[in-house]
């Protein structure tokens, strides 16, 4: 399945057609691989007419890894460690273990899905 990830300025070549010099490109996931894609390009091979279905394809993108990864999260326990937080006092040793463990899941998901939350 193909996605378009995001915009960046960082990369100013097509990878369709080797124009350069491009304010910026779009991110495409290609069978797991990232291409750059200028705004011609990326609408021509994904069959979108407008630059508004562009932005509507990067949003539920976007909305689908957000989903996946908050499901990532409860699978991995980020949901029982908070609500065990909230049994116990606030600052105390076990609320401190508790709180790093917390964090630390949700780190690991920010950076395994590559979101912000």
């Amino acid at each position: 399945m193909t996605k378009i990830l995001g915009f960046t300025d960082s990369t100013t070549q097509c990878d369709c057609c080797g124009k350069s010099g491009l304010k910026g490109t779009y991110a495409v996931e290609l069978d797991g691989s990232t291409l750059f894609y200028g705004s011609v390009c990326v609408k021509r091979n994904l069959g979108l007419a407008k630059d508004s279905d562009v932005k509507n394809m990067i949003d539920s993108n976007k909305q689908e890894l957000k989903s996946q990864a908050v499901a990532y999260f409860k699978e991995i326990g980020g949901n029982d460690i908070f609500a065990k937080m909230t049994l116990v006092d606030a600052f105390t040793p076990e609320w401190e273990k508790l709180d790093s463990t917390y964090e630390a899941l949700k780190l690991h998901t920010k950076n395994k899905f590559n979101i912000s939350f």
